[in-house]
């Protein structure tokens, strides 16, 4: 069986290049496009199979929240593909998301097994348009939080933030982590996301009435969510 992949390519191609390598295989057939805009011009009668997206993690998000609900875009599973050595989460959890990611470095097999994982989890043939962990949903449109009935609307910075941390939800991320996900220039801006954090977890607390947001001594930080059954798992849904 063939494997359809959109690779939207990074500025610099240098993750783009990494990709292509991992993916030379005879199974596998790859289309490039520059811009994420780009996708809506590919015939969606013959959709993709995953998406593979090397730019920023900021460009990602702002990509999910201004794409229009109505188009249906959103056809096959992203995965994110970065430089930053993402933490192991402390207990595994079913992650069925529309927002998947894969470190490099890797290996071909390790990247062939996580597509093949990923598209094999992909049930739905639909646009997804939030991200829910048990009673906790981020909705990419409104660029808002929805919890116990509750409801913030954030920045677009803050939603930045709170979506990286939502993708790893209850697994800690460290600073520098964060700042290259969602500042793609980490130059001097480890103070500014410190700032960012710190009104987030404010907002968080006084809305929702609970420290979301928990930090190690303020070198790593974690969205810290227990599910109320046994089988909670981040999800994205319609």
């Amino acid at each position: 069986m063939t494997i359809q992949i959109l690779l939207i390519a990074d500025e610099t191609l240098q993750r783009t290049a990494q990709v292509l390598q991992l993916m030379s295989q005879s199974n596998i057939r790859v289309s490039i496009v520059s811009e994420p805009r780009d996708y809506a011009n590919f015939d969606q009668r013959l959709p993709f199979d995953c998406i593979v997206y090397a730019k920023s993690f900021a460009s990602l998000t702002h990509w999910l929240t201004s794409t229009h609900p109505q188009l249906p875009y959103f056809t096959a599973p992203i995965l994110w593909v970065t430089q930053i050595a993402h933490p192991a989460p402390r207990r595994k959890t079913r992650c069925q998301s529309l927002i998947q990611w894969q470190s490099l470095p890797c290996s071909k097999l390790t990247m062939y097994a996580r597509l093949h994982k990923i598209i094999s989890d992909w049930k739905h043939k639909f646009e997804y348009t939030h991200l829910a962990y048990d009673r906790m949903t981020l909705h990419f449109h409104s660029r808002s939080l929805s919890y116990r009935r509750q409801h913030a609307v954030l920045t677009t910075s803050e939603f930045d933030l709170l979506a990286y941390l939502f993708v790893h939800c209850n697994a800690p991320v460290s600073m520098s982590d964060i700042t290259s996900a969602i500042r793609e220039d980490s130059l001097n801006q480890k103070t500014s996301i410190r700032v960012l954090i710190c009104r987030l977890r404010k907002k968080l607390s006084r809305t929702f009435g609970e420290k979301l947001i928990k930090t190690s001594r303020g070198r790593s930080y974690c969205l810290h969510l227990t599910s109320s059954h046994d089988n909670g798992h981040l999800l994205s849904q319609p």
